[in-house]
């Protein structure tokens, strides 16, 4: 079961009809944004390491941002990297984003999928339970506050045809002292719902895969709702206090 502790709840409700961009700050973290005009603040006292990736997540603040409670437009969250240290398989992660921001290898690699039709694994806190399948326009992310990458990507046990994709932000504060996740759901109608033998799907899981890829790569980004320019300009908005 997982344990947490909700230290604090806050809710910020601004009127349904307001397009205007809102400014949040906790605890030296602050962003703008229009995406919501709801957000829930929730601060988790971790889950025990020994139950591993998937179950087990660090210490960590959750900003939930939503119009409709039920399916949340976007989540921040934001991790001392000090914390991550009783869970090995999330500093792993953290540490593989550093060494990809020291390193700057060319990300399109981390699209090509193998001949299993999987992905390589691409730093995400915390661990997604079924891990990637896939990822697609991955790019470095860059400003005075934090760097990072932003990717798409699914994380599903099941091979069948994408009906949901996630845009993720995974990055570190420019001081070294703080881990941050993004992540919006995201809704496109590039990939039509078309009834599908199982059978003849799977064995072309590997081509559907790359497939999916090109198409996710060719798309302009508002092709997505919400466009995939809603996530670069809140990012962007990030700031910690000194």
């Amino acid at each position: 079961m997982r344990l947490v502790l909700i230290l604090l709840m806050g809710l910020i409700t601004f009127s349904a009809f307001s397009q205007e961009v809102h400014t949040v700050s906790f605890d030296g973290f602050s962003f703008e944004t229009a995406l919501a005009q709801n957000f829930n603040i929730e601060q988790y006292a971790g889950d025990p390491p020994e139950n591993g990736p998937g179950f087990a997540d660090a210490p960590h603040t959750t900003i939930t941002l939503y119009n409709d409670p039920t399916r949340p437009e976007a989540s921040i969250s934001i991790y001392r990297i000090a914390d991550l240290a009783p869970y090995p398989f999330l500093e792993k992660h953290a540490s593989a984003l550093q060494s990809l921001l020291v390193e700057r290898p060319d990300l399109t690699l981390f699209e090509i999928t193998n001949e299993n039709g999987m992905a390589d694994v691409l730093p995400h806190v915390p661990v997604l339970p079924h891990g990637q399948i896939l990822n697609a326009r991955v790019e470095y992310v860059e400003t005075d506050s934090v760097q990072g990458i932003k990717y798409i990507t699914v994380s599903s046990a099941a091979r069948e045809p994408f009906s949901e994709f996630t845009y993720t932000f995974q990055g570190v504060s420019q001081d070294g002292q703080y881990y941050i996740t993004v992540n919006l759901p995201l809704e496109t109608v590039l990939f039509p719902v078309e009834p599908v033998d199982p059978e003849i799907f799977a064995q072309q899981w590997p081509e559907y895969l790359a497939e999916s890829v090109a198409t996710l790569d060719a798309a302009a980004p508002d092709a997505f709702m919400p466009t995939l320019d809603t996530l670069d300009a809140l990012v962007q908005t990030f700031t910690f206090d000194q």
